[in-house]
């Protein structure tokens, strides 16, 4: 498993990240219940994750695909490989194997990918990809 970090950096992404600590520092002042709390945390790094993907040479096809099975954060393509991102989660591969099956896509290199936020009062997030290349190959 590889793992790489940075701090954000482009104008973009600290444009967002200034928007989500605003916000957590509202939420933070007023009385919230924790499922509201977690939900803007979520939504915060999903919005995180899509920029700095983005920055990274990803080409965004879906944010949060729902199936039946469950939900990714993001669908990308990466150098022709089919990308099934979860931010802050767990890899849901039932998901990945039911979007697969609904649009037809059997030959198509396809790895899953974790990416990981961390939101820290008053200091910028730390954005992690953590990867585990090609878990599976759909070549049948």
């Amino acid at each position: 498993m590889k793992v790489k970090s940075v701090k954000s950096v482009n104008k973009k992404e600290k444009q967002v990240t200034k928007i989500a600590t605003d916000i957590m520092a509202k939420a933070l002042s007023q009385k919230i219940t924790k499922e509201q709390f977690e939900s803007a945390q979520q939504v915060i790094a999903e919005e995180l994750a899509y920029h700095w993907l983005q920055k990274k040479g990803y080409k965004t096809l879906l944010k949060n695909y729902e199936s039946p099975l469950g939900e990714v954060s993001l669908i990308a393509k990466d150098d022709g490989v089919l990308v099934f991102i979860w931010v802050n989660k767990y890899v849901n591969e039932k998901v990945a194997t039911y979007y697969l099956k609904r649009y037809g896509i059997n030959k198509m290199p396809t790895r899953f990918e974790i990416v990981s936020v961390s939101l820290v009062k008053d200091s910028e997030p730390v954005i992690s990809i953590k990867y585990s290349q090609y878990l599976f190959d759909r070549v049948s």
